[in-house]
């Protein structure tokens, strides 16, 4: 049944941003992170980067099941950590990019990842 599942999200990418959506909502209202984007914002955000990692412009792997875990795959990241998950402060990534990021403020990414920053200043108004 499972496999199914990896299936049938692995061949449409908007159920499986859709699944990636519910999942994040929920770890989020575990962990206490704020969380009010609706699923039409998290999946029109995806389509507007053209399936792109905001930062590096590599592809993203939208894929669940065995060896899911790819450098690529798709990660979400909050701008302002503290912020949470709102329209305008989340972007698609991949996940290796969202690992070396991890928690930087604004002025951490200006920093060490100059070229990142100015993909978010020319995204948003931070």
């Amino acid at each position: 049944r499972k496999r199914q599942i990896y299936e049938n999200l692995n061949k449409d990418k908007d159920k499986f941003l859709a699944d990636k959506y519910n999942r994040l909502k929920e770890r989020c209202k575990k962990e206490n992170i704020f969380f009010n984007l609706t699923k039409a914002q998290y999946i029109k955000r995806y389509h507007d980067q053209n399936g792109l990692c905001f930062y590096t412009d590599e592809i993203l792997i939208c894929w669940v099941g065995d060896g899911w875990k790819f450098n690529n795959s798709l990660s979400v990241d909050k701008i302002i950590p503290e912020k949470g998950y709102i329209e305008g402060n989340f972007v698609f990534c991949t996940n290796r990019v969202n690992t070396a990021k991890s928690n930087f403020t604004l002025d951490e990414v200006k920093k060490y990842m100059p070229g990142w920053y100015d993909r978010l200043r020319s995204y948003g108004d931070f």
